[in-house]
């Protein structure tokens, strides 16, 4: 108390800059007064508090990114199944058109896209599943005509599972 108050500063002060200092040491100062080995460990638990409360901001900020990425996946993938689901009613419908006007089947294939490929396999997949005898028939034969018979037989030895999955289903 004497050296404080020939330096000018009253105790009190000295006091609350250490506590602004070390503001985890106030805690424990009353129990381990004046252990230098107590004080260490206080130290390096300082810095390991430090290193904790840096990680634990860094994983938060890891987990909101993964969540954000995670939320724009699942609306692409969303719109994805929407259109592709708009694009197979409108090839169900074009699909049964060219089915009872066959010659015009060159014409129907200027009018596919990228992805409607996959997306007519699929619907001639349901198609043949609800129809039988000629109309069938007349269904394998649009495939042929189309390419997709070939394609499905050349995805049979694809080394992707399922590849061969719709192959196979394509084939019947």
């Amino acid at each position: 108390m004497g050296d404080a108050l020939l330096l000018g500063k009253p105790e009190s002060q000295n006091n609350a800059k250490k506590q602004q200092l070390y503001p985890f040491r106030s805690v424990f100062s009353g129990l381990f007064s004046g252990s230098k080995l107590v004080w260490n460990a206080l130290i390096h638990y300082g810095t390991l508090y430090t290193i904790g409360h840096f990680a634990s901001i860094v994983l938060a900020a890891l987990t909101i990114i993964a969540l954000c990425v995670l939320v724009c996946i699942q609306a692409v993938n969303r719109r994805n199944s929407v259109r592709d689901a708009r694009r197979r009613k409108e090839l169900f419908a074009v699909a049964l058109e060219y089915l009872e006007e066959p010659e015009f089947i060159s014409a129907f294939k200027k009018q596919l896209k990228g992805r409607d490929e996959r997306l007519l396999v699929r619907v001639f997949v349901d198609l043949l599943s609800k129809v039988k005898g000629e109309y069938a028939d007349s269904v394998v034969h649009l495939m042929k005509e189309l390419g997709i018979q070939e394609k499905s037989l050349a995805d049979l030895r694809s080394k992707k599972w399922w590849r061969r999955a719709e192959a196979s289903v394509a084939l019947g």
